[in-house]
């Protein structure tokens, strides 16, 4: 992973690495994921985690745009919650 590469926040840059068996083994990744079909791209189910066996799988565009809806809205979530944080401690919340 280049970190002068443009693109590089949001996958180097956020700790998303290809599985070390793969990054010098087509074959060994082929095995894991089979071929590709008309229309699929490389999807990672968890935009959280790298390029892992169990973590990617081909997918058309509409399920890697749902999937980044999902992973947007848990972010805002998370964000929420963050921001809510200190609010609830001074109230005397601490779960």
């Amino acid at each position: 992973m280049n970190p002068n590469h443009p693109s590089y926040h949001r996958y180097g840059g956020r700790g998303i690495r290809m599985c070390a068996e793969w990054l010098n083994n087509f074959a060994a990744f082929l095995t894991h994921i089979g071929p590709t079909g008309t229309g699929l791209s490389l999807h990672r189910v968890d935009n959280d985690k790298g390029y892992e066996p169990g973590n990617v799988c081909w997918a058309t565009q509409k399920e890697q745009i749902e999937n980044r809806k999902k992973s947007n809205q848990h972010i805002a979530r998370r964000e929420r919650e963050r921001l809510a944080e200190p609010t609830l401690i001074a109230h005397g919340h601490t779960e």
